[in-house]
């Protein structure tokens, strides 16, 4: 049975309704009202207030590309979509767990002023898809603690040093970096046949493609874009860096034995195995 089925008419618009960003909302209302007012404008100069006037004047708003208030709408509303996704990175920027997890693979998104050395081979609309395969494989509960341990963190330098600490200083945070450690070693888990785990993963990733138009600085390339098994691959080659740079050395392997134990570390030995077997790591 429907759940929506008994709620009127302002039923399942209502409930959708809940779940839209405020500023969404917001932009979204300021068009409307934008259109509305640009419609009344026009209609009060019409000589005679028929239907047939209407139709004419709703047909050239439609068709005319020329018509002035046309194309100034046209303007405002790119102002209003850039804007948003402007929001929408910037709140993402603001997940802290999941933006210094990104951070050993942020050279493989296209270049921006925040990433100007950025090589094009992966595009930010895997994120969605990516973090919700690193939830499913750590599981909600432990998933929401690495968020909630990472945003004191960033909290508790900000209030050491007064105010907001530039991402270039809190990127290389200490304490961070062991969340995301952490959070890597639970994952390893789930790597024990890497191949049919990467097919997993591209599949959930390429299913949950983030709308182009949320990242469409990155360019036109990646309008139509999928994530190949190679992307993939060389994304977990950087996740899982530092650890086989780690685990060469004997303090290494004392410092993940300590923490982790030694069962974990043969499960992690046998992913850096597979993982960098064909393939040095650039």
């Amino acid at each position: 049975m429907d759940a929506f089925a008994n709620q009127g008419p302002s039923g399942r618009e209502g409930v959708l309704a809940d779940s839209i960003p405020k500023e969404k909302i917001e932009k979204c209302d300021a068009l409307l009202v934008r259109a509305v007012e640009i419609f009344a404008d026009e209609v009060s100069n019409l000589e005679a207030l028929t239907p047939e006037a209407v139709q004419s004047l709703a047909s050239r708003i439609r068709d005319d590309e020329h018509w002035a208030p046309r194309q100034q709408f046209l303007v405002e509303v790119d102002q209003c979509l850039t804007a948003f996704e402007e929001s929408i990175w910037s709140q993402a920027r603001r997940q802290y767990f999941e933006r210094f997890m990104v951070r050993s693979f942020v050279h493989l998104f296209p270049a921006d002023s925040r990433n100007p050395q950025g090589k094009g081979l992966l595009s930010r609309r895997i994120l969605p898809g990516f973090f919700t395969a690193i939830e499913m494989m750590v599981g909600k509960e432990f998933f929401e603690k690495c968020q909630t341990a990472c945003k004191r963190i960033v909290h508790e330098r900000q209030e050491d040093e007064g105010g907001p600490v530039p991402w270039s200083e809190l990127r290389h945070d200490n304490k961070a970096h062991l969340v995301i450690d952490d959070a890597l070693v639970v994952v390893s888990r789930h790597f024990t046949d890497l191949d049919m785990r990467l097919d997993w993963l591209t599949d959930l990733i390429n299913s949950n493609l983030a709308p182009w138009e949320d990242y469409s600085f990155e360019g036109q390339t990646f309008a139509n874009w999928e994530a190949s098994r190679v992307n993939v691959k060389n994304m977990l080659r950087c996740l899982y860096w530092s650890f086989k740079v780690r685990l060469a050395k004997p303090e290494g392997s004392t410092w993940f034995d300590g923490r982790y134990g030694a069962e974990a570390r043969e499960t992690m030995d046998a992913l850096l195995a597979t993982l960098y077997s064909d393939e040095n790591h650039n």
